[in-house]
């Protein structure tokens, strides 16, 4: 409790393990679709480091629009937390996402 990842788990069905920014190279190595750009319910896979953790950080993606889209996230306001944020999309901090599957 209280990482990104548990929060990101607890909204999805994650059957993969590591650190945040690890999560979408072992997605895609369970057969899961990546891409690049935000659906609602994605899991936004974001790299170490410039503001986030050197591990990486992950959040639910709850809205898009053309220029931006929001996340649902935990642990960056501080531990445990649960925040909502807009990011500008294109985002250079984004290594991609995990699109909602249904499950």
């Amino acid at each position: 409790y209280g990482q990104c990842t548990w929060w990101a788990a607890y909204n999805r069905r994650v059957s993969w393990s590591g650190d945040a920014g690890d999560w979408l190279v072992n997605a895609a190595r369970q057969g899961l679709p990546t891409v690049e750009a935000p659906s609602i319910g994605a899991i936004a896979v974001y790299r170490g480091g410039a503001g986030y953790s050197w591990r990486g950080h992950v959040a639910i993606v709850i809205a898009v629009s053309p220029a931006t889209y929001t996340v649902s996230e935990m642990n960056i306001l501080g531990w445990g937390q649960v925040n909502t944020r807009t990011v500008p999309w294109p985002d250079h901090h984004l290594s991609g996402f995990i699109p909602f599957d249904g499950g």
